[in-house]
């Protein structure tokens, strides 16, 4: 005993032997002075449960762990007698004395180191807050590749807290590997060359829907000494979007201005040609590179280039679209052709005029389908006037047929009156002579009077069927003339007197002669002359 007193007495350090029964055996005088305690005091009994924290509990179970391990450290606090806190640690080693377990306690004031720490904390937390605070992502990692650090903003972006990342390699967060390869050879470069390495843009490696703009910088120590890298990233997602989208709607313009189907022309506002697409280049004959060294001068005809050049001025004065214009254009043969031209103001970002744009479309058809339904309508009005005239050469032949009708019953009605006037004997010869005279009027150039009218309203229809079948007799003729009326035979035979039987007959001689079979139709036939 007497040598772990002296080795007692002689260490800087608040030393205590204790039994395991926490009865303190031994102290140095270190300790009254460290626990402002009188040295007999020591020596009461629950002493050193005082000395510990007057937690009886706390330290039942913390002996148990020295006891077992042989060795254990734990920090507690102390209120002094008289005022006073502070905080000690305790360092304890389980020794064996003459066969029995005792425990060495070695004690020290650590208030000053925690009030250090709690000052560093709290230093720790200022620049914690500031850097959450930070809108850009802020990450930290080592030369291996660890992640050890980052701000509220990445944790947010990445769905990672620094308590589940901390440590871990890049490559076990990363979403995608190839990713991760790549994101750490840009910190490779930056820890061996000290250099730093600006807009980087590419997928977060977290998560691959966010696309971020990182500059990364050496992370070194206050000597010097590069121990990892510092990056910091800005969320760019949306703003790739919107390039994506603006690339595909340049694209989709691209597209529709080189396969739109009309000419389509874009110009400065002093009436320099900057750009063609291929539907106008074609239109008049010209090459891209010819077009870029050409003005609106040189492509309009001279007849409108004043017209168009004081609506182009209107235009871009009142800032407001040009409109439709009917001109004419000059092909690089030199001829002309007729174009409608739909132009409009191309603005800038401020709303300004900056450029002008023009759809070109190609009258050249759209003129001759008008000539020829211009002409096709003349041809029409010409066959109606034709056919009026023709109806009205009928209506006047009927009414000249009418008016000789009705003086031919005028006539039959005054010599009937006469007839009964007359005596039996003469009446006989007078009825005779009234029937010889209608029978002789019915069949008095009938057929002249029918085949002018016929002739004048079907003009060419005699032309047309001699020229193939010139061998017709006149009988055949007027056949084919009535069937051309559609005609029935019951009523052919009525206005010529011939019985049905004999018409059958002559229509079927007609059909040989025209080579038909049985099976053709005789009168639609002849309604195609």
């Amino acid at each position: 005993m007497e040598d772990i007193s002296v080795l007692l007495a002689e260490n800087p350090s608040a030393l205590i032997l204790t039994d395991i029964n926490d009865n303190i055996l031994y102290f140095n005088n270190v300790v009254p002075e460290l626990f402002n305690i009188s040295p007999d005091a020591l020596f009461y009994e629950n002493a050193f449960v005082g000395i510990i924290g007057k937690n009886p509990k706390k330290w039942a179970s913390q002996k148990e762990k020295i006891l077992k391990k042989g060795i254990g450290t734990f920090e507690t606090r102390y209120h002094k007698q008289g005022g006073g806190i502070i905080d000690l640690e305790f360092k304890c080693k389980v020794v064996g004395l003459k066969g029995e377990k005792k425990i060495i306690l070695s004690i020290r004031d650590i208030s000053d180191r925690k009030i250090v720490i709690k000052k560093l904390l709290t230093e720790q937390q200022k620049n914690k807050l500031i850097l959450d605070s930070i809108p850009a992502m802020i990450y930290v990692k080592d030369t291996k590749n660890h992640l050890i650090g980052m701000n509220h903003a990445f944790e947010e972006v990445s769905g990672l807290n620094m308590e589940m990342a901390y440590g871990k390699n890049l490559a076990e967060l990363s979403v995608d590997q190839k990713l991760a390869e790549l994101n750490w050879i840009d910190d490779l470069e930056v820890i061996e060359t000290g250099i730093p390495k600006r807009n980087i843009i590419e997928p977060f490696f977290a998560n691959k829907t966010h696309w971020l703009i990182t500059d990364k910088i050496p992370f070194k120590t206050l000597d010097g000494e590069i121990i990892g890298i510092i990056g910091f990233s800005i969320d760019i997602t949306e703003r790739k979007s919107a390039e994506e989208s603006l690339l595909r709607s340049e694209k989709k313009f691209r597209l529709l201005f080189e396969t739109a189907p009309d000419g389509i022309l874009l110009g400065s506002l002093d009436g320099k040609l900057l750009s063609a697409n291929k539907s106008f280049l074609d239109m008049l004959g010209y090459t891209a590179d010819e077009i870029e060294n050409m003005t609106y001068y040189d492509i309009t005809h001279e007849k409108y280039q004043k017209e168009g050049l004081n609506l182009l001025r209107s235009s871009i004065e009142n800032n407001i679209d040009v409109g439709y214009i009917e001109q004419e254009y000059l092909r690089k043969n030199g001829s002309s052709i007729p174009v409608m031209i739909t132009g409009w103001i191309i603005k800038d970002d401020e709303g300004n005029p900056a450029q002008l744009g023009a759809h070109v479309k190609d009258l050249t058809l759209e003129k001759k389908a008008k000539e020829l339904e211009k002409s096709l309508l003349e041809k029409e009005k010409e066959q109606l006037e034709k056919d009026l005239a023709a109806r009205n050469r009928e209506l006047n032949t009927k009414v000249a047929q009418l008016i000789e009708t009705n003086e031919l019953v005028n006539d039959v009605i005054s010599n009937m009156e006469s007839i009964q006037s007359m005596k039996d004997s003469g009446k006989t010869r007078a009825i005779n002579a009234v029937i010889r005279d209608l029978t002789n009027r019915s069949k008095e150039d009938f057929w002249s009077q029918f085949e002018l009218t016929f002739g004048q309203v079907h003009q060419s229809f005699y032309e047309n069927l001699f020229q193939k079948y010139p061998n017709l007799t006149p009988n055949e003729k007027k056949l084919c003339a009535f069937l051309k009326l559609n005609l029935s035979t019951k009523d052919i035979s009525s206005i010529t007197h011939q019985s049905i039987r004999s018409l059958e007959i002559a229509r079927s001689r007609l059909r040989q002669k025209m080579n038909l079979d049985r099976s053709s139709n005789l009168t639609k036939y002849l309604s195609k002359f």
